[in-house]
């Protein structure tokens, strides 16, 4: 594997990844302060910072090797991801200074400054860290908007009696269809593909019936 496709296949779910785990991390580590538990909040913010950095690091590879990635969908759906991204890409430039600073009055335990600006840092940084996810989903895993709209039941079932293997019956006007019959677990799948001939006379043929029936002697 290429390093571009370890770009386009591997670091996008990777970036999801940290970004999520640093989510859960910040979010954890404030409910350790707000529980007066200090070093587990402090061990649990350094942690998030390895996450994030590690994140900044694989994203800036994943750009450098493959570029930006354009979201498919359309309408409201596109609307939706454009202020989450723009959201999240304006705060993601806030959130870098205000991360070392909080970090610095920590480390020299200035806790007074540090609690005034963490007050700020916190949510946006779980604000970043959440849309960051939401944006890898809606980039690769949201429907393409050229995606064709799936088949009704009807349909389906016709397509699939096409594709089936058949069996003509010797004198008989029908098709023996061997499938699987959705949602009837005792059915072992065989249909009838019987077409009609129109009533009151006429050339044109109507469309196949459907007969689904259970086969003796075979268990679901």
């Amino acid at each position: 594997m290429t390093a571009e496709q370890v770009a386009r296949e591997i670091l996008p779910t990777l970036n999801a990844c940290l970004n999520g785990t640093s989510a859960l991390l910040v979010f954890a580590a404030w409910i350790a302060i707000r529980r007066k538990s200090t070093r587990v909040h402090r061990a649990l913010m350094l942690a998030a910072l390895g996450c994030s950095t590690a994140f900044l690091a694989s994203y800036l590879t994943r750009m450098s090797l493959v570029g930006s990635v354009s979201f498919t969908g359309a309408g409201a759906a596109k609307v939706v991801y454009l202020v989450i991204l723009f959201s999240h890409m304006v705060l993601a430039a806030v959130v870098v200074p205000l991360v070392l600073v909080t970090l610095v009055q920590a480390l020299r335990s200035r806790f007074p400054q540090h609690r005034r600006i963490a007050r700020f840092t916190l949510p946006v940084w779980l604000y970043v860290s959440v849309t960051g996810v939401v944006v890898y989903l809606m980039l690769y895993h949201w429907p393409r908007a050229d995606e064709p709209a799936p088949a009704s039941t009807r349909a389906g079932r016709d397509a699939a009696v096409e594709s089936a293997e058949t069996t003509e019956i010797p004198g008989k006007r029908s098709t023996l269809a061997a499938l699987t019959w959705p949602g009837r677990p005792g059915m072992v799948g065989a249909l009838f593909v019987t077409p009609r001939a129109p009533r009151g006379g006429g050339s044109a043929a109507r469309p196949p019936g459907i007969h689904p029936f259970p086969v003796e002697g075979r268990e679901p």
